[in-house]
Order: structure tokens, then sequence, then C-alpha cells
């Protein structure tokens, strides 16, 4: 199978990158991932233990996940997303399986929608740019032929499928931002359950300052929401608001924050 490869590539083609498992022994495995590499294939590697064991394992979870469609997505959320985040990279086993279950948007209205509510912390995996060319087609996105090394994107700041991109024009009735796909609404919402977290302020501030429309109607409708529960004196409503999302509803000093915020008054230095 490499000698056709090497021979397609003496010809001009470009295969799509190839990908294999394989095992190694103890203190091996810098050694089993330079012999793939130079053979042009992308190793995943695991240590040999008991005829493969760990390969049979990986791959039995696999199917369950997949066999499950959208529930074994938000079992992934249910058992991970509940808690802080052990570090922001995709490489971290949580934060990989939960940034893959969250590029399907039932799975994410499931994240936004958890109770408790996913901690604030998981902001930085979602706003780290880790994912590549590869990974466009999950969003939606249709990639070019011609891999884009120097494409880096994040979960909630990525490229757009053409059909909620505006169009390029010299002249406009008015600027706007592109439409919004399920995961970035369901992923907004998530975030207006953290609206009394002054590091979510603060994280808006250091990009910018300036509000998707979108997002901006979110929060909006939000506090509305939850000042007409205060009116109605809807106590109880407002106590399991809190037991889920314990910085749901901002305080007095946070609105005037949030207000400055919606009213464009709020950019970074």
């Amino acid at each position: 199978m490499m000698d056709a490869l090497a021979a397609d590539r003496l010809l001009g083609e470009s295969p799509p990158e190839m990908f294999a498992f394989g095992s190694y022994s103890k203190g091996k495995g810098n050694e089993r991932s330079d012999e793939w590499q130079a053979k042009n294939v992308t190793p995943i590697l695991y240590p040999e233990y008991r005829r493969h064991a760990y390969l049979h394992k990986t791959l039995r979870i696999w199917a369950d996940t997949y066999r499950d469609g959208v529930r074994g997505k938000q079992m992934i959320i249910a058992q991970h997303a509940t808690t802080p985040p052990l570090a922001p990279s995709r490489s971290d086993f949580a934060v990989g399986r939960v940034l893959w279950a969250l590029t399907d948007g039932l799975a994410a209205k499931y994240f936004a929608d958890l109770n408790p509510v996913p901690p604030f912390e998981w902001i930085e995996p979602l706003a780290e740019a880790q994912f590549r060319h590869n990974d466009l087609s999950r969003f939606g996105v249709a990639p070019e032929d011609e891999e884009n090394g120097k494409l880096y994107f994040s979960a909630i700041h990525r490229p757009t499928p053409y059909l909620r991109s505006p169009w390029m024009c010299v002249a406009d009735v008015g600027a706007r931002g592109g439409d919004w796909d399920e995961v970035m609404w369901q992923l907004a919402r998530w975030l207006t359950r953290h609206l009394d977290d002054p590091r979510l302020v603060v994280w808006l501030a250091k990009r910018g300052g300036h509000l998707h429309q979108h997002f901006a109607d979110l929060i909006r409708r939000r506090i509305e929401y939850l000042d007409q529960l205060v009116h109605d004196r809807k106590q109880d409503e407002l106590n399991q608001i809190l037991a889920d999302a314990p910085k749901a509803i901002p305080s007095p000093l946070m609105r005037t924050l949030w207000r400055l915020f919606l009213s464009g008054r709020v950019k970074n230095a």
C-alpha cells in the first residue's frame, strides 16, 4: 500500500492524509512514530498490552458512541462538562471528546441547557484555536482541495458556511455580521447563563468589546426575562435558576456593565 501511495505522489497526485493504528513497546513510542511518519502516514499509537487490549477497548467505545448518535454525544457532555477542564488543549481526553461532541447542534443545545451549568472555564478550550483545515467539514464548511496549513480556528471563532456569510460588496445598506449556525447559537445561550461572572465581561472586552448583534439580543432578552420574574415575584423560579447556574442573575453593578456593552461603549484599549 505504501508503494502504491508513493507511486501516486511521483505522478503528481495528492492523496488525502493517511492514518494507521500501531502499537509500541515500552520506551519505543517516538521510534515507532518516526517509522510511520517516514512513510507519510500519521500514526495513532497505543501501548502493547494483552494482544492489543487498548485498541480493542477504544474501538468498542467508539462504536458505542457512534451507534448512539446524538445521545452518545450528550453522554460525553454529561460525563465531562459539569466540571472545569483540567487543560484547554484538545489533546486532553475530556476536552477532546467534548469539543468533538459540540460540533453537533443538538449536543450543543444539551450543553447549553445542562444542569448544573457547565463552568465558565470551558470558555478556554472553546476559544482556543485548535481546529485545522481538515476539521472544516465538521462545521458545515466545504474545504478547498488544497490544504491550508496556516488555518487555525476555534469552536466560537471559525469560518462560516457560505449560506450564512454576508456577500462581498463595495457598498451596502449597513454592515452586519454573518449569520450563526445552531452550534454557535447554543454556545452563546450557555454564556448568557454566566451574566453575573465578571470574567465573561473581561473576556469580551479583551476581544474588542463589540458584541455580535445576535449575542446582544440574547443578553438583552435574558435580562428582560429575569427582570420579569423579579417583577412577578416568582422567587421559586429565580431560586431554581441560581441553583442550576449560580452566576446566571447579574447584580446591579453587572447590569450596568451589560448596559454599557449593549450600547457599544465598551472597547479594548
